[in-house]
């Protein structure tokens, strides 16, 4: 049976996992003593690295900033055996991010710098339909 092609366009992020006693407010400081993590992240990037993992071929079509957590990510990608050639170096906006808070019992709260995944565009995405998906997926934020 021929693998069916998916193009997904959405963000894409670098998850940064932080666990804490609990989420300050107010102008307060947490100490978190335990180690820090980076993750890929973002609704494009588990709805591309899900399909490829069920055994489909994926295009993703995003953007990361010219930065060392956008290589990270498309060699993440790459490694995922997931197409990367409609995602986009962002000169001017840094890869998006997101800054999770975990506390002992569940999400403390989240940071969100929408970045270079945030510009991705119409024209962007009509360029990799030059792919010639059977499916398209979508999941941009606003």
């Amino acid at each position: 049976m021929m693998e069916k092609t998916i193009l997904t366009a959405g963000d894409v992020a670098m998850d940064v996992l932080l666990n804490v006693p609990y989420a300050p407010n107010g102008g307060r400081t947490v100490i978190s003593k335990d180690r820090y993590a980076f993750t890929p992240g973002g609704s494009g990037a588990y709805t591309a690295v899900a399909a490829r993992r069920a055994g489909c071929r994926v295009a993703l079509c995003s953007r990361v900033g010219d930065d060392e957590q956008g290589q990270r990510l498309l060699r993440y990608f790459k490694d995922e055996d997931i197409n990367i050639a409609h995602v986009s170096n962002d000169g001017v906006n840094q890869t998006s991010l997101s800054v999770y808070l975990l506390e002992q019992f569940g999400l403390g709260g989240k940071v969100i710098y929408s970045g270079a995944s945030a510009r991705v565009s119409c024209a962007d995405i009509e360029s990799a339909f030059g792919c010639y998906p059977d499916l398209f997926t979508a999941s941009l934020k606003t």
